[in-house]
């Protein structure tokens, strides 16, 4: 609105100027007037998103009308190139949001555009009157309103139009794909014969990798690992564990409030959740609860103790199947059997180590990996679970606590897993990975970083591939 205004503020200088007003020159002032007046502005990813795509409409969309409008009536043509110039020029931005986007795009734009000319028009107007002639300013504001409800309700509908929303690559590949679609659109806007027709067909390929499903891609362009067992969530400081064995599928914690763990849920390919544990009540192993039930249908839950109302809603809300688990219940889920090893005591308060020692503990064997699921617990709980009888022949232990400094050395040489999983995120402030735990579980030998496999991870020590 600031640069819609803006904008609106120098076209009127030029007319009254007798001027003719053209769109990349009052573009450019209104930023640079913006930006003095709000430094502040100039890292804003709004402002960012709103001078492209009207740069897009000034500098393109001329071009893609005139070409659309060989196939399609031109005001049709005029909607279309509109919405696609900005659509394109928004996508290197929307990369760094970890944006959905919507496949409906031209359809919806197409029929907000009528109206959103007057709710633009009558809101900057009653702005303007809103102190000297306040009267007037609230007749047109409420016009405004009235204009702006059909653009309300297609935005609603098509937002509940089968594949509404689709996930735009985040990060490098994401900016990658999206100035390759840029290109594409300029070449295929502005060329003719041949040319056009490849970068017509470049700008469709580029779309249909970045919206095609995880399953379709190879690992190095963000697909799913082949033939995965056991995968462990980049989730951040925080814990998201998925096994899958014969058609069933468990996730262990739900990682931290945002995307990460459902982000995860789609590359995998996970679209069903057999069970869903969520071992204790802290925000990095419930938060995600929410998103990864919008991800992927889930059809029991085993809460923690002393859940939050906020996780027993979101549990509800998931599934009609939500209880606490038994301490020494067995499970078979497809090919994946699990035993609850440990769970509670109920934490009395939110003491952050009595939350943690109610982890509840599990022993998982999925297609003949056997993996000890130790939660958040403390010295005190690895000590009581070191007491109890412990399966043999452990393959992969998830250390407890991130890898926290509190590591109990007799469960760690109970266990000897060859394979020690930390989650953990990239220079946190708990310092996890200890040094202590990687000492205690690694034994000299090398640590790798799930991400990259090279150069450093957290706090641990060099790594090797």
């Amino acid at each position: 609105m600031l640069r819609a205004v803006v904008m609106a503020v120098i076209a009127a200088g030029a007319l009254v100027a007798g001027r003719r007003g053209q769109v990349v020159p009052g573009l450019a002032t209104a930023v640079i007037v913006l930006v003095v007046v709000r430094p502040d502005l100039a890292e804003d990813l709004g402002l960012a998103l709103s001078v492209a795509a009207v740069a897009a409409i000034g500098l393109l969309a001329p071009w893609l009308a005139h070409r659309l409008a060989r196939v399609v009536a031109p005001a049709l043509a005029e909607a279309a190139a509109v919405t696609i110039a900005a659509q394109a020029a928004c996508m290197p931005l929307l990369a760094l949001m970890d944006a959905r986007l919507g496949p409906w795009a031209v359809a919806a734009n197409a029929l907000a555009t009528p109206f959103a000319i007057p709710v633009t028009l009558l809101g900057v107007a009653g702005l303007a009157l809103a102190i000297p002639v306040p009267g007037v300013a609230a007749v047109l504001v409420e016009l405004a309103g009235w204009a702006a409800w059909p653009v309300a309700v297609t935005a609603r509908a098509f937002a509940e139009a089968p594949g509404a929303s689709l996930r735009w690559p985040a990060g490098v590949r994401g900016i990658v794909l999206g100035l390759c679609l840029i290109g594409a659109v300029v070449v295929a806007a502005r060329a003719s014969g041949r040319i056009a027709r490849a970068a017509t067909a470049m700008a469709l390929a580029v779309t249909a990798i970045a919206f095609a499903p995880a399953t379709w891609l190879p690992p190095g362009w963000g697909g799913a690992p082949r033939g995965w067992t056991v995968a462990a969530c980049d989730v951040g400081q925080g814990d998201a564990l998925v096994v899958r064995a014969a058609g069933a599928v468990l996730m262990v914690d739900a990682g931290p409030r945002g995307p990460a763990a459902a982000a995860c849920l789609e590359r995998l390919g996970v679209t069903r959740i057999d069970l869903l544990v969520l071992t204790h009540e802290h925000a990095d192993h419930t938060g995600g609860l929410d998103e990864v039930a919008d991800a992927a249908a889930i059809r029991a839950v085993w809460l923690p103790h002393a859940a939050s109302a906020a996780t027993t809603s979101g549990a509800a809300r998931a599934t009609a199947d939500a209880r606490l688990p038994v301490e020494g219940e067995a499970v078979t889920l497809g090919g994946i059997q699990i035993t609850v090893m440990q769970t509670g005591p109920a934490p009395r308060s939110r003491d952050g180590t009595e939350v943690n020692e109610s982890s509840t503990i599990l022993h998982v064997e999925a297609a003949g990996v056997s993996l000890m699921l130790l939660g958040d617990l403390e010295v005190a709980g690895q000590q009581r679970l070191s007491r109890g009888p412990l399966p043999a022949g452990v393959d992969i232990v998830k250390i407890a606590h991130h890898g926290s400094a509190a590591q109990d050395a007799g469960l760690v040489s109970a266990l000897a897993a060859p394979v020690a999983i930390a989650t953990v995120g990239a220079d946190n402030d708990y310092g996890h990975p200890a040094p202590e735990a990687l000492d205690l579980y690694g034994e000299g030998e090398p640590w790798c970083c799930a991400r990259t496999c090279a150069g450093t991870c957290c706090s641990a020590p060099p790594m090797a591939p």
